[in-house]
């Protein structure tokens, strides 16, 4: 829906479409943080800018699109968090009863991120199975 160089890939009207008839029947929606903030956005909810984002925003953000759906994997590689003096990207996995997960790795700047959403959730998806 939204590419890491930030361009939207979907025309509004289409996600609208996403907000209102797509997501009703979506399980985990796993969106990384410009397709979350646009999400929550359309959906009447502004969370800011991508850069401004605290960590506390993030987890309001993911909080707010479990009410929509049931589980919210937001994923955090578009925006490092600094743990510890180190960069790092934070996953966070939440479910609309309000437990909450959060994944810590390595952070990589890297212009090579095609793909990384699908291939978290694709391996997501196995080892919970």
């Amino acid at each position: 829906m939204v590419a890491t160089s930030g361009s939207v890939l979907l025309p509004t009207p289409a996600v609208h479409a996403y907000l209102t008839h797509l997501l009703q029947h979506t399980t985990l929606l796993t969106p990384n943080l410009p397709e979350a903030l646009l999400l929550a956005q359309l959906a009447g909810r502004n969370f800011g800018k991508l850069e401004n984002l605290t960590l506390e925003d993030r987890f309001e953000l993911a909080e707010y699109l479990t009410s929509k759906v049931e589980w919210v994997l937001l994923k955090g590689g578009h925006l490092g968090y600094e743990l510890n003096g180190k960069q790092v990207v934070l996953d966070i996995l939440i479910n609309s009863n309000g437990h909450k997960w959060e994944f810590i790795s390595d952070f990589s700047d890297s212009k090579n991120t095609h793909g990384t959403g699908c291939t978290l959730a694709c391996n997501f998806l196995i080892s919970m199975s």
